[in-house]
């Protein structure tokens, strides 16, 4: 997979949400986010806390294409036996 194609998935709405872990308080899910900008734009967020129970506030901070390509594909990459919830997921969303 690479950047374009990433994208492509993205603004077509097949992926809103990539985990990365879960809240050691609340198990809620922490990872990126994609922002739909005023312009059209997807950019993508990483929500460093979560809202639910406050750590943190939920807060947003912007990230580059390449680092979400990164997470993917590292994913991707992972042998079966060593695979996450979370990486479960993100595959599952890419199909």
């Amino acid at each position: 997979m690479d950047r374009e194609v990433l994208i492509s998935i993205i603004n077509r709405g097949r992926i809103r949400f990539i985990p990365v872990r879960r809240c050691f308080l609340c198990n809620e899910y922490v990872g990126y986010k994609f922002v739909r900008m005023c312009d059209g734009s997807m950019i993508p967020v990483f929500s460093s806390g979560c809202r639910c129970c406050g750590i943190n506030n939920g807060t947003l901070s912007e990230r580059t294409w390449d680092e979400v390509l990164d997470l993917v594909k590292t994913v991707q990459n992972k042998p079966m036996n060593e695979r996450t919830e979370e990486d479960e997921f993100i595959l599952n969303s890419l199909i």
